[in-house]
């Protein structure tokens, strides 16, 4: 199977082959879950996709000096919300990742001139039984031969630090939204 990461920014954290462990030390004795040849060779297989940014949901005195704290903008009244949690995000250069935005490298198109576009680094869905989600935007595009889709789901050898829902992609075509 051929796969293919095309990074949309320089340096980008780009996935990595996921590996059998749950822990840097296993512990000794019988039963312990490393142990198991099928459990450890399936952990092995697919793809570790970790955050191209930093990022979290805290009580405003948590909020990191050096971030950029927001509400979801679909919360259009910021006082007298249920939750008074805030997220934020951390500028990174290195990935042109600024504000709760990549900017990618300029393209130029003969009707528009030279564009600079930019993608979101978290965003927000506004369906009713979605308000409570959030979607991490990639860098990147994980593409795929013809006829393979990719399932994308938490890690099941190690506790992720929020609950990831899993959806299949039809990474053979699907790429970012048009520039």
């Amino acid at each position: 199977m051929e796969l293919q990461i095309l990074p949309l920014v320089r340096d980008a954290v780009l996935p990595t082959a996921a590996p059998a462990t749950t822990r840097s030390r296993v512990p000794p004795g019988y039963g312990v879950q490393e142990q198991c040849v099928p459990f450890t060779a399936a952990t092995a297989l697919g793809l570790l996709v970790r955050s191209p940014i930093a990022f979290g949901l805290c009580q405003p005195a948590d909020v990191p000096p050096a971030a950029h704290a927001f509400i979801s903008p679909l919360e259009t009244n910021s006082h007298n919300r249920p939750d008074p949690r805030l997220f934020y995000v951390l500028d990174d250069p290195a990935c042109c990742f600024r504000g709760n935005a990549f900017t990618f490298t300029a393209i130029h198109n003969e009707r528009l001139g030279a564009r600079v576009p930019i993608g979101p680094g978290l965003s927000f869905f506004d369906r009713a039984d979605q308000l409570e989600l959030f979607k991490l935007h990639l860098p990147y595009i994980c593409r795929t031969g013809a006829g393979i889709d990719t399932l994308f789901l938490s890690p099941i050898n190690r506790v992720p630090p929020f609950e990831v829902l899993s959806g299949l992609v039809e990474t053979d075509w699907y790429g970012t939204r048009s520039i």
